[in-house]
């Protein structure tokens, strides 16, 4: 049933142009907020083009007398689709300047892209011109009433060909969360709002509202995680949020809140958010940032939601600025090749700003069953950004899944360490993770395909000075247990720091596993076999990584590790066409003039391969800043635990302890029941802060700080 709790249902029962994002009221505001800064930028690029596809004394000019398919072949190195482009934007330029030569030179192109679609039976033909439907919502007020029916028999066209072909064929099937699907529905439906019908139109849109609630229950976790990752995701954010606002502005419903994981879709990115404005952690099939292609939905949603914090994501996404680390700038606005125009509807500069932080929001979070788990030291640039990921899988997304369970991300002091390298490194070669035998597991893609097999969150919880996760990985790494935890520490009077503890038995038998974790280009591995030690030297700041696994009186055969580095480079786009395996093949040892690949391209990898009968193994990643002096390690160890010592200078020592199978703790001064504590002492021996996860009961020199009781807690720590 439709409602009419939105101020903006008279356009569609009255027939009133522009409804479809804008309406003849809020333009004013609009026209005067496109006066300065990016939204100024915006507009006299929109102009700009305007000029340069239809003046005819333009050498690139379109010229509508040599026909579609010439207009077609036309493309731009930066624009893309000239025709799409100059549709788009003279649309823009038309509403912001309501100078009629726009509309008028808008004519022959609209009638050149409309003429043959009449009598298209593909569906595709038609909904694939999405510039139009926006164009023409823009441009109806400065058309003829000849010029508007010719446009809107096309669009008609379109709308049926669309619900013949997916629609009426996929039923309930639709979609569930898909780019592919959402991306054409988007379309659609911004066709059927640019030539609604008061009369017939209403039971379409109450489709259009019952199946896009489909694809946001089925392709989002519970806390707004898109199961396609950032990349994909990002295009699905943007194209979900436009009908959300169809719906909105038809008053048939307001999923902003109606719908949780609707609602929580763009605040998750504040979680994906990589410090020193690289954009996103590119989980799966995904960039840090499409250049030229702001983040819209953060814009769109922060304004819905009037959510300041969505502000900082639009603006962390680089969508207004050039900043970024060197090598990573982001084209000025001028240079969008992606809706330009829509800058001039959801930008504004005299928005507030506030960090995640500044707005009350906890800086660790677990998305849900995708497993999307982030835990930040703050929310400044070199703080520390660590992100480990359970990689869950779900019916309603069966695309873009790498080999990825526990893999895991490390941001700190303005450098990055370890990374999510990227698109189209699927496999586990290319991410940070506990590979067994160092293999590939069977069930990995073979073919242009995707890993099916992913893990689950096992617990998560957010502390105060530290935050704790455990993810199941089992089933995709083909073990009988796989778990790997991490906890965060970032308690006072030492750099904040990780830790991670892996479990892993894929047989009764001796084996090996390969911790691996990539690193940024450019950073250098320095290792020292004997002290089980390796730098990671990044542009200024540096990474220390140190290990400890089980003791010799463990196990029959004594576990050891074996430490290394080596270089590695993302896949590249000929092995999609010259034959080679696109996912088990190598690829080439240096990028080629022009690019050619995807992902971060060539970077070191850190090695570390465990022999034992378990793969148990403590590792402590430790940044520290330039000019300090190394943490001081010692590997400590007893009947089924083990553990390090971590001197960070300035009389202040942490004793970590790991009992991954029993959770017996007896060692370092620390007694009780727990997966994982560590303690932290001043110079006098004194303690002056603890932690422990998965714990029953725990003591520290003697004194009982956490008193049995017949539950586990997942963390808990000292005030």
């Amino acid at each position: 049933m439709t409602t009419t709790h939105a101020p903006y249902r008279r356009l569609f029962v009255e027939n009133i142009h522009p409804r479809v994002l804008v309406s003849p009221d809020e333009l004013p505001a609009l026209k005067a907020r496109a006066k300065t800064g990016l939204n100024a930028r915006a507009l006299a690029e929109v102009v700009r083009r305007s000029h340069l596809w239809t003046d005819p004394d333009s050498p690139q000019r379109i010229d509508p007398a040599l026909g579609l398919e010439a207009a077609k072949k036309r493309s731009d190195p930066v624009l893309g689709g000239e025709l799409h482009q100059a549709i788009h934007a003279l649309g823009f330029a038309y509403a912001f300047t309501g100078n009629k030569l726009w509309a008028d030179r808008a004519v022959p192109l609209l009638r050149m892209m409309c003429a043959k679609g009449v009598d298209e039976t593909d569906f595709y033909a038609t909904t694939s011109d999405g510039a139009l439907p926006i164009a023409y919502d823009l441009l109806a007020p400065g058309l003829s009433a000849d010029d508007r029916r010719f446009v809107e028999v096309y669009l008609r066209r379109g709308i049926e060909l669309y619900e013949a072909g997916v629609l009426n064929r996929t039923g309930t099937l639709w979609g569930l969360g898909t780019n592919l699907f959402f991306h054409t529905f988007e379309l659609y439906v911004m066709q059927l709002a640019a030539v609604f019908d008061n009369v017939t139109d209403w039971p379409r849109l109450d489709k259009i509202n019952e199946l896009i609630r489909m694809g946001i229950h089925h392709g989002l976790d519970e806390g707004g995680a898109i199961y396609e990752g950032p990349s994909y995701g990002t295009g699905d954010a943007a194209w979900i949020s436009t009908v959300a606002e169809v719906l909105l502005r038809a008053g048939v419903a307001d999923l902003w809140t109606e719908e949780p994981k609707f609602a929580a879709m763009v605040r998750h990115w504040a979680y994906l958010i990589l410090p020193g404005m690289r954009g996103q952690n590119p989980i799966g099939d995904a960039w840090r940032y499409k250049k030229g292609h702001p983040h819209w939905a953060a814009a769109l949603h922060a304004a819905r939601l009037n959510d300041d914090a969505l502000w900082w994501v639009w603006e962390q996404m680089r969508s207004r600025t050039t900043q970024g680390p060197p090598g990573e700038e982001q084209p000025m606005p001028e240079f969008i090749e992606y809706r330009l125009g829509w800058t001039l509807l959801y930008e504004n500069e005299a928005a507030r700003v506030v960090t995640p932080g500044q707005a009350g929001w906890p800086s660790a979070r677990n998305s849900g069953s995708f497993g999307v788990i982030t835990m930040r030291s703050g929310w400044q640039d070199d703080d520390l950004y660590f992100s480990l990921l359970a990689a869950g899988r779900t019916p309603g997304c069966c695309i873009h899944q790498h080999v990825d369970a526990g893999h895991f991300s490390l941001f700190a002091l303005g450098e990055a360490f370890s990374i999510d390298t990227g698109y189209g490194d699927a496999m586990g070669k290319f991410h940070s993770v506990l590979m067994p035998y160092g293999d590939e597991p069977r069930a990995a893609p073979h073919g242009f395909d995707h890993m099916w097999n992913g893990g689950r969150v096992q617990s998560f919880a957010a502390g105060k000075k530290a935050d704790y996760a455990c993810v199941d990985v089992h089933d995709a790494w083909e073990c009988r247990w796989a778990l790997r935890g991490a906890l965060t520490v970032r308690a006072a009077g030492a750099e904040p720091y990780v830790l991670i503890l892996d479990d892993f038995n894929p047989s009764p038998t001796l084996a090996s596993f390969l911790w691996l974790m990539n690193s940024e280009p450019g950073n250098r591995v320095e290792i020292d076999a004997q002290a089980e030690r390796v730098t990671v030297q990044g542009k200024r700041n540096r990474l220390e990584l140190a290990w400890s696994h089980p003791g010799p009186a463990d196990y029959p055969v004594e576990h050891r590790v074996e430490l290394d580095t080596d270089t590695i480079d993302s896949m590249g786009l000929p092995h999609r066409t010259e034959g080679v395996n696109y996912f088990h093949g190598s690829a080439g040892a240096s990028w080629p003039r022009g690019g050619g690949r995807w992902g971060a391209g060539m970077r070191p990898r850190v090695k570390a391969l465990l022999y034992g009968y378990n793969g148990q193994l403590l590792t402590a990643l430790l940044p520290r800043r330039a000019g300090t002096p190394a943490v001081g390690v010692q590997r400590i160890f007893a009947p089924a635990q083990f553990g390090l010592t971590l001197d960070h200078g300035n009389g202040v020592i942490d004793t970590v302890v790991a009992s991954p199978i029993s959770s017996g703790l007896d060692i370092g001064g620390i007694t009780g029941e727990a997966r994982l504590a560590v303690v932290r002492r001043d110079g006098s021996g004194k303690v002056v802060w603890w932690a422990a996860a998965e714990a029953f009961t725990l003591a520290i020199d003697g004194k009982t700080v956490l008193p049995r009781r017949g539950e586990v807690r997942t963390l808990v720590e000292s005030a």
